[in-house]
């Protein structure tokens, strides 16, 4: 009896330490700039460029949940930065923070990320590594689904000069398990 007691408290304790995998599919509108502030290129700055097509991203995070939110790390693939003949890929990798607005049925939130970003594939362009910050409200719905509204910057350097890209859009997101 006490060994099947200690064992149903082991997995109850390795239960609570589970960390949550979302799997998901992102449109953005995105523009860049040659100003230096963070979101310029989303505010409605001077000098806005706008890239020639939507940029599409599907993207996974893994996170740890507690009562008033969640934190953990991700990454996304987002293809389809281009102006003229210049094109690129970018992937965000970034570090999480979720904070819940009131955890009952329907859950709202607020998400902030930062990290870096590493772009490839990079066509008649030369982009170097840059910051990437990211502000977004969204729902939890039916604990599996996520729908986010977010605003995302990242500085870099293309083709020797300081940019900003910035992006909004709308995420949906697949809890998996």
């Amino acid at each position: 009896m006490k060994k099947l007691l200690l064992l149903a408290f082991a997995f109850l304790s390795l239960n609570g330490f589970v960390l949550s995998v979302n799997v998901g599919a992102s449109y953005q509108i995105a523009s860049y700039t040659y100003d230096t502030g963070l979101f310029d290129a989303v505010t409605g700055g001077s000098n806005i460029i706008d890239y020639d097509d939507p940029v599409l991203a599907l993207n996974v995070e893994l996170t740890q949940g507690f009562i008033f939110g969640e934190i953990g790390a991700g990454a996304s693939y987002e293809q389809g930065y281009k102006t003229g003949t210049a094109s690129f890929d970018a992937v965000p990798v970034y570090g999480i923070v979720k904070l819940n607005l009131f955890p009952i049925g329907i859950k709202p939130y607020i998400s902030a990320k930062y990290g870096t970003v590493l772009y490839m594939n990079e066509e008649n362009v030369t982009m170097d590594n840059g910051q990437y910050v990211s502000i977004g409200l969204g729902l939890t719905l039916i604990d599996t689904l996520q729908l986010e509204g977010s605003l995302n910057a990242s500085k870099a350097t293309r083709n020797g000069a300081d940019i900003v890209n910035g992006s909004y859009g709308l995420t949906v997101r697949y809890n998996t398990f």
